[in-house]
């Protein structure tokens, strides 16, 4: 399952980075420009980047609820947010 990134102008950004990591298991494992990099990624056991940006938006948003009554302010900002997009 692919998630992109709801900021389009980030786009760019996010598949510079994904083909920066193209090369280096290209590099790696010494591929070739024809053959398959999903084999070798998958051969490396590398999470995919998309996998480690939900990660780590996911433990992000745990630890801010986790200290919800310490930042009080954030929760009613988020939910201000929220309900302005509706």
């Amino acid at each position: 399952m692919q998630q992109q990134s709801g900021i389009p102008r980030l786009q760019y950004l996010i598949k510079g980075i994904e083909q920066v990591q193209n090369n280096a298991i290209r590099f790696i494992t010494k591929l070739k420009s024809r053959d398959s990099i999903t084999a070798a990624h998958d051969k490396l056991n590398l999470e995919t980047l998309t996998n480690r940006r939900f990660k780590l938006r996911y433990n992000l948003l745990l630890r801010l609820l986790s200290n919800e009554g310490n930042h009080a302010s954030l929760t009613n900002s988020y939910d201000e947010l929220m309900n302005s997009k509706t």
